[in-house]
Parts: structure tokens; C-alpha cells; sequence
């Protein structure tokens, strides 16, 4: 399946004079290996690769950790791709990066993934602003199903709110099938195309574990592995965080429970919604949401549904972020009275567009028109059972679909 990534890699990335470093950052089991490798197979670079996954791999690069080099093959009008996967876990790891990179580059095209993203030195920081490109990957949506493709230079962010907005997509029945199957079965390939649910419970467990047992162990000094698994279970999607309910509730102290959630953002498997406030009175500004990467461990129905648009709406936001080079940013809004709208992009911390969810055909707009008319921005309710577009109360109501594959 034909990935938005790997295809704007191919066109854009590695089609300058001088590339630099693709890094690949996202959940375990999210693809980026097999993108990485396709890249490789429409080079003719076939392993080229360091997996520092593979234990036999670990153990021969102590005493030679640039030898996978070697099996590289001169190519006519090409350079050669390389891949180091899961970089993070090689010692000294940006180090070795870095000395491959001013060794080899002039021969070398370099692709490097990592589900664990790092605190890093200033010396490291300022290593991959000039020599790195950062890339996030996603699970799969619903534009990558159907095909849709998205350009940087062409599709802003302004252009894309007002296709959204003035004239929405309408991917019919098909579209509608795939977000059924995208809510049971999630965006990450192996379960999504497998399309089990026996399978897609092992799968689940099993990530589940790999993240616990195998990442977390590995990547950081954390000795309660079982209180991490605990706090897994608390994480409620859409809810507020509060830190003092988790410490009390895993009996640690505040610093703990901000450490080790802090692991869970790192590896990927949750990521936080802050509030956004402005001049807006009485609004929060400090207590964050938090979503999962995978909606389709979110049992109930609504929660998992505002989940897979959180996920889109943050995929769309490093999309900007990454290829368009827009400040796209994610947030919600609420204030001391309740009145909330699950989701607000900024644009440049300006904001831009209202997204409201529901599962029926419709639902409550109060609570978005009072946003919009304060923030001056239109809003939009995305409702899974609808199957046209239409209004509601001066906001704009679009089927799922419709919403979902309108963005990148």
C-alpha cells in the first residue's frame, strides 16, 4: 500500500542536490521500516541496512559499526540508500549518525527510523537542524486509502480549511467502509489489513508488551514497569489530565507520574492536546487532554471516534509542520462554565478552524457557535452517521468521510 510518506520522500526529499538525513519518527508497528525498505528496493539499495533490533546485528558492531556500508553497490546515476533502523537504541547513537553522514554523504543517501524519541544535547540539537529532516509518521487514514494525494507546495493549510469548508469531497459508500474498518480495526497496518479480530487482539497485547517489556525497558532507567502498565490503563481519551487523580491513583508522587507518562509521549503510544485561551475569559489554560496513537484499543464508541479525529487532525498538523513548513497546531478549548469544543488549529498561534465530533447524524452546536463567534473562526462538526453535508445553527456539519478525506 502506497504510503503519502514514502512518496513525498521519493518526489521531494531525496530529489535535492544535497539530502539530507530522512528521520522517521513514529509508534512501534506504524510502517516505517517497510516504507524505509521500499525506498530502498526503488533504489536498488537492498540491504544497505543497520537493524539495531537484531541482537547478532548489535553484537558485530561493537568492533565494526560502520560495516553494513560494505555492502553497498555502485549505482548508475543513483546513490546508494541506507538505512539504520531504530537508531536510538545504538550507543552513542547521533554520534555514529553524524559520522557516517560526513564520511559518506557524497556517495550516500541516508533513511534513519526511530520509535523512541530522545532528550538530546544542544550538541545534538543543533547537529539535526543542519544535517536532519525530521518526518512523522501516522497510522493509516482515510486520504491514503483513497488515494488522494497532497502536495506541499500546493495544498496550505488556508486552501485545504476552505475545500473543507465550501466544497467537501464526497467519497461516497466506499469511504464510509473504510472508516468502519479503520474505527474496529485502527490505522496501523498489520491489524488494518489483516482485518481479524482475533488477530487484531493478539496484536494488540502483543504491542502492548514490546512497548513495556522490550521499549521502555530498554530506553529508559524506569524499574516499575507495572505501575507504567497501570497508568496505560488510566489514560482516558478526550479526558483532562490531572496528574495529582494519577499519583493518587498509583500511589507515587507527582514528579513519577510526570516522568513516566512523559516515556509513554517519547515511545509514541499517547500524545497531549493542550488548551488553548488567548484572550478568551474564563478559559482553561493549563490542564492538557491526552489521545492514544492506536483509537482502536478506546472501548467506547464516542471516545474512539474522537480519538481517530484526533489522530487525523494531528497528522495533518505535522504535515504542515514538516513538509509545508506552517505552524499548524492542535488544541481545544474550554472554559470554566463547560463549554468546550473538542478541537481548535492554529494557524501561526492564530486560530483558524473549530472541529466538533459526534457518532449520529448530528449533534449539539451550542457550545461551537459560542466558540466561533468569540475566536471569529468557522466551525465544522463531523458527524459518522451523516451522509451529506449540510448546517446546523450557522456551523457546517460533513460526514466523516467527507472530513477525513479532504486532509493529509
Amino acid at each position: 500500500m502506497e504510503r503519502l510518506l514514502g512518496a513525498l520522500l521519493e518526489s521531494v526529499h531525496f530529489r535535492s542536490a544535497s539530502p539530507r538525513i530522512a528521520v522517521l519518527l513514529g509508534p512501534r508497528g506504524v510502517g516505517k521500516t517497510f516504507l524505509a525498505m521500499e525506498q530502498q528496493k526503488r533504489r536498488g539499495s537492498r540491504g544497505v541496512a543497520a537493524f539495531w533490533d537484531d541482537w547478532e546485528f548489535r553484537k558485530k558492531s561493537i568492533s565494526s559499526p560502520y560495516a553494513f556500508l560494505d555492502q553497498q553497490q555502485t549505482l548508475l546515476f543513483k546513490k546508494v540508500l541506507a538505512l539504520i533502523d531504530e537508531f536510538a537504541k545504538a550507543p552513542r547513537c547521533w554520534d555514529n549518525i553524524t559520522d557516517l553522514y560526513n564520511a559518506q554523504s557524497e556517495k550516500v543517501d541516508f533513511i534513519a527510523t526511530s520509535s523512541y524519541l530522545a532528550n538530546l544535547s544542544i550538541q545534538n540539537k543543533r547537529f539535526i537542524k543542519s544535517k536532519c529532516s525530521r518526518y512523522r509518521i501516522h497510522p493509516i487514514s482515510l486520504s491514503e486509502l483513497l488515494k488522494v494525494g497532497f502536495l506541499p507546495a500546493r495544498d496550505k493549510c488556508d486552501n485545504i480549511i476552505n475545500h473543507i469548508i465550501f466544497s467537501p469531497p464526497d467519497p461516497g459508500r466506499r469511504g464510509a467502509n473504510l472508516i468502519d474498518f479503520l474505527l474496529k480495526f485502527g490505522g496501523f497496518p498489520e491489524p488494518f489489513l489483516g482485518q481479524s479480530e482475533k488477530k487484531h487482539e493478539i496484536w494488540l497485547k502483543a504491542r502492548r508488551d514490546m512497548l513495556i517489556r522490550d521499549d521502555l525497558r530498554e530506553m529508559t532507567r524506569i524499574q516499575q514497569l507495572p505501575g507504567v502498565e497501570s497508568l496505560m490503563e488510566m489514560i482516558i481519551p478526550g479526558d483532562l489530565l490531572s496528574f495529582n487523580t494519577l499519583r493518587l491513583n498509583l500511589g507515587v508522587n507527582g514528579a513519577t507520574a510526570r516522568l513516566w507518562l512523559g516515556h509513554l509521549e517519547r515511545l509514541h503510544y499517547c500524545f497531549r492536546v493542550e488548551p488553548y485561551a488567548g484572550k478568551l475569559p474564563r478559559t482553561l489554560r493549563h490542564a492538557a487532554k491526552l489521545y492514544l496513537y492506536d483509537w482502536s484499543a478506546v472501548a467506547d464508541g464516542a471516545l474512539r471516534f474522537e480519538n481517530l479525529v484526533a489522530c487525523a487532525l494531528l497528522r495533518w498538523c505535522h504535515f504542515a509542520q514538516d513538509w509545508g513548513g506552517e505552524l499548524l497546531d492542535l488544541k481545544f478549548v474550554r472554559d470554566k462554565e463547560r463549554r468546550s469544543v473538542p478541537f481548535l488549529l492554529t494557524l501561526g498561534g492564530r486560530p483558524r478552524l473549530l472541529v466538533g465530533t459526534t457518532l449520529g447524524e448530528a449533534g449539539d452546536v451550542g457550545h461551537m457557535r459560542y466558540f466561533s463567534e468569540r475566536l471569529k473562526v468557522p466551525g465544522v462538526l463531523v458527524a459518522l452517521g451523516r451522509k451529506g453535508a449540510g448546517e446546523i445553527g450557522g456551523m457546517g456539519v460533513l460526514p466523516a468521510a467527507s472530513f477525513l478525506a479532504a486532509i493529509p
